[in-house]
């Protein structure tokens, strides 16, 4: 599964859900906040890449005004746990973009990192700088679509196949087909930092895939 490399090699984690990559927002006195929808660039620090796969990056602004919205009812410059409810509530974000929606802000508010996701999901605009529409089990995934769209220099830090949850019954073999394991994460090792790493989820069917792959 790892290309051999001068420097120490990437790893591929499995990890549980009570493991799962930090992602949780700051509680304030006021309730959960976030300081900026995009990253801050101030230090190296923020120049860290996450890329989560199966997630999706909204474009909010973008989204009000596709659904009629003035952007002047909702303060995007405060971004937390209550506008993104308010957000799902009016229906200009989807439960699930919703969801993928504060995970992402929270993870970079959190741990100072950029954030890029890639998905097939249709329910909103998505930030195009940050968000890739494909299908990651597909063959030349990477280079035909990953590093086409983010720059064929790019690394990231981690590499999260990002799940909430997982459907039981044949939903994992259909949407995590066995290319993934024998293709693209081989590929993913292309556009992974030195010491980065690959996070899978902890449950049989990647157990089973990466033991036969």
């Amino acid at each position: 599964m790892k290309r051999p490399t001068a420097a120490s090699p990437p790893s591929v984690t499995m990890v549980s859900e009570a493991a799962e990559p930090p992602s949780t927002c700051r509680r304030t006195e006021s309730g959960h906040s976030f300081e900026s929808a995009k990253p801050r660039m101030q230090t190296r620090r923020n120049h860290r890449k996450v890329l989560l796969l199966g997630m999706s990056y909204p474009h909010i602004e973008e989204q009000m005004e596709e659904e009629g919205y003035s952007l002047d009812i909702l303060d995007t410059r405060k971004l937390g746990i209550d506008l993104i409810v308010e957000l799902v509530r009016r229906r200009i974000l989807t439960e699930m973009d919703g969801r993928d929606y504060a995970r992402i802000l929270a993870m970079q508010e959190q741990h100072g990192v950029q954030a890029y996701t890639v998905s097939q999901e249709q329910g909103s605009l998505y930030w195009n700088e940050r968000h890739l529409e494909a299908n990651f089990c597909r063959h030349n995934f990477v280079k035909g679509g990953l590093q086409r769209s983010f720059g064929e220099e790019v690394k990231f830090h981690q590499i999260v196949l990002d799940y909430f949850w997982i459907p039981k019954g044949i939903w994992m073999a259909h949407h995590w087909k066995g290319s993934f394991f024998r293709s693209t994460l081989i590929d993913l090792l292309d556009v992974l930092h030195d010491e980065g790493t690959i996070w899978l989820p902890f449950c049989y069917h990647c157990c089973k895939e990466l033991v036969a792959n």
